[in-house]
């Protein structure tokens, strides 16, 4: 991705579509957290750097046995780390219990894998950081790398977090006091065989499969406000035919995603402002098109 073009997403207000959602990113604490984690676990050894690339894991939880029963109750897609990847969460409920599964997919290495590792794996609560441990010090034997929570064993575990060449699994049973009842390691090592199962790629076949976007333009590169709008008219296809999920990234503009053809609308300012669109494939690979509307005010 542009580097330059990364910048001005920092600084847009991202608005999203259907089950799309952007969650927060991590309060400094728990980025020290992580910097120490990555000392105690000795990240700098961690086998599978400079791997091959994969080229996502497509997840379906009606795939897995051990999911029969459970229902989605949330479906983000997180672009909190977008110089690494993309990453979608689904929280599965049975009876009292929720399981959160997070799928992070890096898109030019394997070594950002290891370092979305390190952000999605320490689960926040409103105690803090849980501790980790490496997976092999409990026989744990799922992923390149594996961590797991401290006092867990290889028999009862309450969160899996592991990466397989540039794909990243966290599993995690919300709520100790209502289990959902998942094998958690059963579940892990049977995402980890389907990651192993998909053909190594380079980067530049890697990139062939992410989506293409012809033609992204709003209807009308000017409107009044208030009370403006414009439909964002899209071209947009995808190489192995996967659906996609749209995401839009816009400041000092509302956009209405739920439509068919989405629209943009003014919210009162005036100016010239950008309008981004991240268009993922349900590998959670993605492409990134960006256009300008400008607003009048009488």
């Amino acid at each position: 991705m542009n580097p330059h073009l990364f910048c001005r997403f920092a600084m847009l207000l991202f608005s999203v579509t259907g089950a799309l959602a952007m969650d927060k990113g991590p309060a400094q604490p728990y980025i020290q957290f992580r910097e120490d984690m990555r000392l105690e676990l000795g990240f700098a050894n961690w086998p599978g750097k400079k791997g091959a690339l994969k080229s996502g894991l497509p997840f379906k939880f009606s795939n897995y046995a051990s999911l029969d029963g459970c229902t989605v109750s949330d479906d983000r897609i997180d672009l909190n780390w977008m110089e690494f990847g993309i990453a979608r969460t689904v929280r599965l409920r049975k009876n009292e219990g929720v399981l959160r599964i997070t799928i992070a997919v890096a898109h030019s290495s394997t070594d950002n894998a290891q370092e979305m590792l390190l952000y999605y794996g320490a689960p926040l609560s409103n105690k803090g950081p849980v501790p980790w441990q490496l997976g092999d010090r409990i026989g744990l034997a799922v992923g390149d790398v594996s961590i797991v929570c401290s006092g867990d064993t290889v028999d009862d575990l309450s969160c899996i977090a592991f990466v397989r060449n540039n794909v990243v699994c966290l599993l995690r049973d919300e709520d100790p006091d209502e289990p959902i009842g998942v094998n958690l390691k059963e579940l892990a090592e049977q995402l980890d065989t389907k990651i192993r199962a998909l053909p190594d790629l380079t980067v530049e076949q890697f990139d062939a499969g992410r989506p293409v976007i012809t033609a992204f333009a709003p209807a009308s590169s000017s409107i009044k406000a208030p009370g403006g709008s414009t439909p964002l008219n899209i071209t947009a296809s995808d190489p192995t035919g996967q659906p996609m999920r749209k995401v839009f990234l816009a400041d000092g503009l509302q956009i209405r995603a739920e439509e068919d053809t989405p629209i943009a609308e003014t919210v009162g300012r005036d100016g010239t402002f950008p309008v981004s669109l991240v268009l993922v494939n349900e590998c959670l690979q993605f492409r990134v098109s960006q256009t300008e509307i400008t607003v009048t005010v009488p």
